[in-house]
């Protein structure tokens, strides 16, 4: 069984911009790729947009 927990945005990390960047263009690059298989495949495929905020943030979802 999985858990979740809520994760402390207070909390300082060694992070830097430079690797949110790059973490969200190896999310972008897994998408397109099994969006390019499911496309062969003609079946439906999986398609996400990335933001990257750095200060508060008002989420939801759009139609």
């Amino acid at each position: 069984m999985r858990t979740w927990r809520p994760v402390d945005c207070q909390r300082r990390t060694t992070r830097t911009p430079t690797d949110v960047v790059l973490a969200a263009l190896e999310m972008r690059d897994f998408i397109a790729e099994g969006k390019a298989r499911k496309i062969n495949n003609r079946s439906s495929y999986f398609e996400i947009r990335i933001g990257i905020h750095t200060g508060p943030v008002v989420a939801g979802i759009g139609a």
